[in-house]
């Protein structure tokens, strides 16, 4: 049996630019969360918030108090340090879980933040955030987050 027609098929699907392959990479998640935590170090809550998408803004009606909060009494965000940055998928939307250890004046977090591309756009926005104060071990989340098994990951 000639196999040469079925290899150049496959071939020509892998190689070929536009037959339906796509690569996803961190960068244009990171680049949305170092903007994000730029705006933070600034003390511009506004700034901030128009990373997050529509839907979570909508949504979510009070994480702009929580972030206002957190930023009066924890301080501006001195450090922002990508821990790890795991592919997620949230129905047809790349994701990515940007995992953060964040300092600011008077506070320490670890953060998850939940960064998709958005369908019919050409930027990555925030769809979820989870905070974990350290000196308390308390958590709020906010948005789409993701679940451990068996129960909620906030």
């Amino acid at each position: 049996m000639n196999r040469t027609p079925y290899l150049l098929a496959a071939l020509s699907l892998i190689f070929l630019p536009g037959a339906g392959i796509r690569t996803v990479t961190k960068d244009a998640a990171l680049k949305t969360a170092n903007q994000f935590y730029t705006a933070l170090l600034r003390h511009d809550i506004p700034k901030a918030l128009d990373y997050f998408d529509s839907s979570f803004k909508a949504n979510e009606t009070k994480w702009p108090t929580v972030l206002g909060m957190l930023d009066q009494q924890g301080g501006a965000v001195t450090k922002s340090e990508l821990k790890e940055a795991s592919p997620v998928k949230r129905g047809e939307s790349a994701c990515y879980v940007m995992t953060y250890h964040v300092n600011r004046e008077r506070v320490t977090t670890d953060e998850n933040l939940y960064v998709c591309e958005i369908p019919g756009k050409v930027v990555w926005e925030i769809v979820g955030q989870t905070i974990t104060r350290l000196d308390t071990s308390k958590r709020i989340s906010a948005g789409y987050v993701l679940e451990s098994k068996g129960a909620p990951f906030q």
